[in-house]
């Protein structure tokens, strides 16, 4: 029996829904008027907006990626 376990770790995976959780609160730090209603907004956009781009084609997304992303 090994006296040493090596586990490889796993990569942090996120939904749609943890990417608007963390839009929403970089949105809510960097805005000096934000009050609850427009939060709600701003939420309900960004979840909507990951959730349509999960099941999107990469190939279509391509061509808004960075240039240091396309290769």
């Amino acid at each position: 029996m090994a006296d040493r376990v090596e586990v490889d770790p796993t990569p942090i995976q996120r939904n749609a829904f943890d990417v608007a959780m963390e839009l929403t609160d970089l949105y809510w730090r960097n805005s000096a008027n934000a009050d609850i209603e427009k939060i709600d907004s701003i939420f309900a956009r960004f979840y909507a907006t990951a959730k349509i781009l999960q099941s999107t084609n990469y190939d279509l997304l391509r061509k808004y990626a960075t240039d240091e992303f396309q290769r």
